[in-house]
């Protein structure tokens, strides 16, 4: 994978099942509709952006994959998913804001004291 992973192990299971799902598409694709190798998406990217995964494909003689629907449909299906799975353990979660915008169940999520306070420090007042 040419630019690689940039995602907690939270969502090792959600990749795992949308790559199956993809793979045995480009196996329907090869023998139903004579694909050929060159024609079948590889993963070029697996990445966390504003709290939900990003799965970018290409293929081997073009850096970007166009083509098909079903694949599309699949990795929209594990976008939404992922933002309702933490990023960093795979419970059940939800977007915040922390350090940007993460998915986190609320283990994940630091505490309130732990925050960093947006107010300011009246005590130097």
């Amino acid at each position: 994978m040419s630019e690689g992973f940039a995602c907690g192990d939270g969502w090792f299971d959600l990749i795992d099942r949308l790559s199956s799902k993809i793979e045995a598409e480009c196996e329907r694709l090869r023998v139903e509709e004579a694909w050929l190798e060159d024609q079948l998406p590889i993963a070029i990217q697996v990445k966390e952006k504003l709290g939900s995964l990003r799965f970018r494909l290409g293929t081997r003689s073009r850096h970007l994959f166009y083509g098909n629907e079903t694949i599309y449909a699949l990795i929209e299906m594990a976008r939404v998913e992922s933002e309702h799975t933490c990023e960093l353990c795979g419970c059940p979660g939800m977007r915040r804001t922390v350090a940007g915008v993460r998915t986190l169940c609320d283990d994940c999520y630091p505490s309130k004291s732990s925050r960093p306070s947006t107010s300011p420090d009246r005590s130097a007042i």
